[in-house]
């Protein structure tokens, strides 16, 4: 269907991607009634929880639903439907089942134990689909290539396991947990950290500004009664000094020592790279958060791993307070720029290639 130009439907999760047929989208058009000319209403419904205020959602039992034909929605052929039937029941067979018949899982997709230290962390840098380890022994290539064919991605790069996972490493121990780089962004986060404690001491004036204003606010409202433009004034007002008295609260002492601490507890994630594969994996998603590192092919190298990675320096050490937005890049071999302080969410961005 890829090849032959079939429109795809849009993933939400793929918004920056070019649509395009995946074997789970054929799935659901398998296992859908509607494409066998079959549509059923009353399936489920939602009921308000009076506690919670939230609607929730509740399966019907199967004899309440409402069924009509529809041959003109049909694709599904039913030889189709009963050679998917069987393959189903196949493929479900070694599987170990509860007493009600449900399958018995012990991990979900996400708690799975990897077997590879880079599955789930790579993208390809062509099309942006998952980058991950083919059936070819200790390769690396694009799945949306595998899977969705030629027409969606013409990547054809595979990389060995080894030579990418070294790689890998070895940018993160040189250049994102190295000692000089550590120390760096500690100390970019030590001078904002100086630079909001000094914004903080100039918030008592802002705020006997607020507390004029209310009390003249006030003072309308009672005179001309309810007014929504008073009211929104009010509200406004009040959040803009809860916000301002929470950043008042008592700054971090600066200490050599909590400066030493810091970076001790940082580094200590060089360790991980060097314990089991589950280690190493928890350590790396605390430097990539959700993102993924782009594989790419490179005329001169033959190809080329990048990515962008935090150093969580406040989940470590509670010690810092949040900082402007901005940056700070990091190249793999050694070449440093500036770009701007920040530490979104308690991490110092650094991007790295390789």
């Amino acid at each position: 269907m890829n090849h032959a130009g079939v429109p795809a439907p849009r993933p939400r999760a793929l918004k920056r991607k070019t649509p395009s047929w995946s074997p789970s989208a054929m799935r659901v058009i398998l296992f859908n009634p509607i494409y066998r000319g079959m549509l059923v209403w009353n399936r489920s419904e939602w009921i308000k929880d009076h506690e919670t205020k939230r609607r929730r959602r509740y399966e019907r039992p199967e004899a309440e639903w409402i069924r009509r034909e529809a041959p003109e929605l049909r694709i599904i052929s039913d030889e189709i439907g009963a050679a998917v039937a069987v393959e189903q029941r196949r493929r479900a067979a070694p599987y170990v089942r509860t007493a009600d018949g449900r399958r018995l899982a012990t991990h979900t997709a996400r708690t799975a134990p990897r077997k590879h230290l880079l599955a789930g962390f790579l993208e390809c840098g062509v099309c942006g689909g998952s980058f991950h380890a083919l059936s070819r022994p200790e390769r690396y290539g694009c799945a949306w290539h595998r899977t969705r064919g030629p027409s969606v991605c013409a990547s054809t790069l595979a990389v060995r396991r080894t030579a990418l996972e070294g790689a890998v490493l070895s940018a993160i121990r040189k250049e994102v947990l190295s000692p000089d780089t550590v120390t760096y962004i500690v100390e970019m986060a030590f001078a904002a950290l100086a630079a909001h404690e000094q914004m903080r001491q100039a918030n008592p004036s802002r705020l006997r500004e607020i507390d004029h204003e209310l009390a003249n606010l006030v003072r309308l409202a009672a005179a001309t009664g309810d007014i929504p433009e008073v009211a929104s004034a009010i509200t406004a007002l009040k959040a803009e000094a809860a916000a301002l008295r929470l950043a008042a609260r008592p700054g971090t002492l600066v200490t050599k020592a909590l400066r030493r601490r810091i970076i001790e507890e940082t580094l200590q994630l060089r360790a991980a790279f060097d314990a089991a594969p589950d280690e190493a994996r928890t350590a790396l998603r605390a430097l990539l958060r959700e993102r993924r590192m782009r594989v790419a092919a490179d005329q001169e190298r033959g190809w080329r791993v990048e990515g962008l990675f935090e150093v969580p320096l406040i989940g470590r050490a509670q010690a810092l307070g949040p900082g402007p937005d901005g940056g700070n890049e990091v190249v793999a071999g050694g070449r440093y720029n500036r770009v701007a302080h920040a530490f979104p969410d308690g991490g110092i961005p650094l991007r790295c290639a390789s």
